[in-house]
């Protein structure tokens, strides 16, 4: 399972960078989300939502794999993360592009559902809390995740022609947390 968990993130992580290969040339990486690139209606855009469902499949692996270890809370945490996370790929957000037509009820899930994985940095303090005394080598991961969760998307915010880097950066920081923690023991 733990290999399962690691490949899930990988592919997932190489499917959100080669997915802007496939869009539209308006698109772009720099300051679009990777939401974005799974746009309703937008040609191209299965790469990018297959993408985000491996990324949850992934997590919730690596949940399976590190739920006995982890606590209850940073389990279940995690657990909705995934689940969030395989959401946004089901239910699209609005295309990029201007006048594109879209459904507001999909846009509005996509919405919710991205915005409530932030759930995901209840579960990192949690871990970093129960194990800073034993282990700061898995605290400290811990903490890089909830802080990157936390302070990536407000450089978005502030940045919005770089929107799309702070994204990446920031589900970087997911896949390699998650991949670390499937593959260790701790």
């Amino acid at each position: 399972m733990r290999f399962v968990a690691v490949v899930l993130l990988v592919a997932s992580a190489v499917g959100v960078f080669l997915a802007p290969l496939v869009l539209d040339a308006s698109y772009s990486p720099v300051a679009n989300s990777i939401s974005e690139s799974a746009a309703q209606q937008t040609d191209g855009a299965w790469l990018a939502r297959f993408a985000l469902a491996f990324a949850g499949l992934g997590v919730l692996t690596t949940v399976q794999v590190k739920a006995r270890r982890w606590p209850t809370v940073t389990a279940l945490a995690y657990g909705l993360f995934g689940v969030f996370w395989i959401f946004t790929a089901v239910f699209s957000m609005r295309s990029w592009i201007a006048g594109a037509p879209f459904e507001p009820v999909e846009d509005a899930l996509h919405s919710f559902f991205a915005s409530a994985m932030a759930v995901v940095v209840v579960g990192a303090l949690a871990r970093a809390a129960t194990s800073w005394k034993a282990r700061a080598r898995v605290a400290v991961p811990a903490l890089v995740l909830a802080s990157a969760s936390t302070l990536l998307p407000l450089g978005g915010l502030l940045w919005p022609e770089v929107a799309g880097v702070f994204q990446r950066a920031m589900f970087l920081v997911a896949y390699v947390y998650f991949a670390f923690e499937a593959v260790t023991e701790a």
